[in-house]
């Protein structure tokens, strides 16, 4: 990592500042966050949109996922728990593997 001494006027700090609280973030974190919006915003390949676009199809909130469990029990669907049991095939069906 690099560090970058940057210059703000009054005006700019106090929107970091604000950025910053709201998030509850420091203000360093806060300046990566706008530059990391930034290069979203330009086209630059965002590395957690496939996620995002999963969780979206699955309709559950975006959040780093444990297992696929926790993916089942966040799901508003309660079938989808059947049909990845479904697609997956029997063995591949969650289950007791001792019985």
């Amino acid at each position: 990592m690099t560090q970058l001494a940057i210059r703000l006027s009054d005006d700019d700090l106090e929107v970091l500042d604000a950025a910053a609280a709201a998030a509850g973030v420091t203000r360093s974190e806060a300046a990566r966050r706008a530059i990391r919006a930034l290069g979203e915003r330009s086209g630059r390949p965002d590395p957690d949109a496939e996620l995002r676009r999963i969780d979206a199809l699955l309709g559950v909130p975006h959040r780093p996922w444990a297992s696929a469990a926790t993916v089942l029990r966040a799901s508003p669907d309660p079938t989808l728990g059947d049909d990845l049991d479904d697609a997956l095939g029997d063995e591949l069906a969650p289950g007791d593997p001792w019985a």
